[in-house]
């Protein structure tokens, strides 16, 4: 397990580290993934095991943007479904923060690997699409101990 987390501490520098990133430059892109947790019953899912999860940059006057990585679980409600909102967040993390054991608020705990892993693979999205045509063929990313789709991107409007 150390040596697991040694790996993504070092890709969490070579990626996202101090000089790796710009000042006051916010990439203008979200990338969305879903995650399903619980049983399936065919191509089916309960709302309440279907999560969206979402990376994206807001950016901080003279200071490095922050790389928000959240994941909404679904509800139900009278009209159909719905996702977000602070009482569907189960995760609220800043990328932007180095990764440590015990990490509390809104940096990543770097001994429970699967969200660090995950919000580093979904920030790597954005620069591997940059040159790919809008419409174009989306790249898989297959799963990391849960069910998930790969990541599309789509501009971020907040």
């Amino acid at each position: 397990m150390s040596d697991a987390i040694d790996i993504l501490g070092q890709l969490w520098r070579s990626q996202v580290g101090v000089g790796r990133r710009q000042p006051d430059v916010a990439r203008p892109m979200a990338v969305v993934e879903y995650l399903v947790s619980g049983p399936r019953h065919s191509n089916l899912v309960k709302v309440e095991n279907l999560s969206f999860l979402i990376l994206y940059d807001e950016a901080s006057r003279g200071m490095f943007p922050t790389i928000h990585f959240a994941a909404y679980r679904g509800a139900r409600v009278p009209w159909g479904a719905k996702w977000g909102g602070a009482h569907h967040c189960w995760v609220f993390k800043d990328l932007a923060v180095p990764p440590r054991d015990d990490g509390r608020g809104a940096q990543f705990d770097s001994r429970r690997p699967f969200l660090l892993e995950t919000a580093l693979r979904l920030d790597r999205y954005p620069r591997q699409s940059a040159c790919a045509p809008v419409n174009g063929p989306r790249k898989s990313f297959g799963s990391i101990g849960a069910t998930t789709t790969g990541p599309s991107c789509c501009p971020w409007t907040g």
